[in-house]
Formats: structure tokens, sequence, C-alpha cells
């Protein structure tokens, strides 16, 4: 999988959240696999294979093993 990356990772911001290891997926954008996602602002800032992206100082780290990260609003069924 390679990375995406959608922002610079600078100094966290209140809120920042890095997910490591999620299943990300998105039938829209065709991915199906782990990922590490680095919230910022409620959106999804970065988005990296598993232990590529570096958490901001003062980042949330949240272990995504076994979670399943998907966009809003997509029909699940």
């Amino acid at each position: 999988m390679s990375g995406v990356r959608l922002d610079h990772a600078g100094p966290a911001q209140p809120g920042d959240v890095l997910i490591r290891s999620a299943h990300a997926l998105d039938p829209r954008a065709a991915l199906d696999a782990p990922a590490d996602l680095l919230i910022r602002d409620g959106e999804v800032a970065e988005l990296g294979a598993p232990g590529a992206l570096e958490a901001p100082d003062g980042a949330e780290l949240v272990d995504g093993e076994g979670l399943i990260a998907v966009p809003a609003f997509v029909d699940p069924h």
C-alpha cells in the first residue's frame, strides 16, 4: 500500500488523533488494506501504511488493530 499525504504533519492541534493499523475501507477509492490514519480537525489529514506515519507531539494514539475505518455515509450492505 502506498501512502497518500493530504497535509503536512506539524505540531499537534487540539484533537489530533493517530490511529495505528486500522483496516481502512473505502469502496469509492478502491481502498481495502491496513493503514495508519492521522485525524486533524475531524478529518483524515494523512493516510499511510501501518507504521509509516509519525504522530505529531501531543496527538492521541489509538491502536486500530481489529478496527475498521470507513468514510462517513458508506452503505455497509
